[in-house]
């Protein structure tokens, strides 16, 4: 006689079993996945510096977030916007445009373009 979920419907697969089909937590990252669909996304430069302007409280520097999406991917911008978002709505970030600059440095971008 079997016991309660004794039965095959109930067998459980872990990451460590022998069946070779299973994917570990990290196989697919969700970062990876988020980039992919943003940069398929089509974003004029301009539509993506209003929206980080806006995003950031900081629509007086229109023309500098401008040049970020004309010098960067823009999946990257999107991801770094994404951040400032959580880490305010989780602690609170003072100054969110010196911020986001913080990561974009962090991760080897540009941050300061000469004036021609």
């Amino acid at each position: 006689m079997k016991r309660i979920g004794e039965t095959n419907s109930f067998k459980k697969h872990t990451v460590n079993s022998k069946k070779k089909d299973l994917s570990t937590v990290n196989s697919n990252s969700p970062s990876k996945k988020i980039e992919d669909f943003v940069d398929s996304l089509v974003f004029s430069n301009e539509d993506l510096a209003k929206t980080l302007a806006k995003g950031l409280g900081d629509e007086k520097s229109l023309s500098y977030y401008e040049l970020l999406a004309q010098n960067h991917p823009h999946g990257k911008l999107i991801e770094a916007l994404s951040f400032v978002k959580d880490t305010d709505n989780r602690e609170g970030v003072k100054r969110k445009p010196v911020y986001f600059q913080a990561i974009l440095r962090n991760w080897g971008y540009q941050v300061k373009f000469r004036q021609s």
